[in-house]
Formats: structure tokens, sequence, C-alpha cells
């Protein structure tokens, strides 16, 4: 399901972005329990986090 809403996310962002506009990056790397979080924008950076909470919320309730 994460897999499936992650290229969905990238399909997204592929239709949304034009060879006119910058471009944006955004990612999350989890090194165990220490998250790594970097964005080349400010808006970029806020849709990053808030994807990694989202999905570590969902992580957790599926756990319990």
């Amino acid at each position: 399901m994460i897999v499936t809403i992650g290229i969905l996310l990238v399909l997204i962002s592929l239709i949304k972005t034009s060879a006119f506009k910058k471009g944006e990056s955004a990612g999350v790397i989890l090194i165990g329990p220490i998250p790594i979080i970097w964005g080349s924008s400010r808006k970029a950076l806020i849709i990053a986090v808030t994807a990694f909470i989202v999905i570590a919320i969902m992580v957790l309730l599926l756990w319990i």
C-alpha cells in the first residue's frame, strides 16, 4: 500500500511539473530510529515531513 501511494505521488508530481517550472525535491531516509529529512524548498520540506508523520502513524497502527 505504501509503495502504491509513493508511485501515485511521483506520477502526480511529474504531471504538475513542466519543463518551464523549477523542480523541487524532498525525501526521508530512515536509518534505525533516526529520520534524515531533506527538501530543496520550504514547501517540499513540509510535504516530506507530513508524509513521514502519516506513514509513521500508519505503521504504528498496523503494528499494534
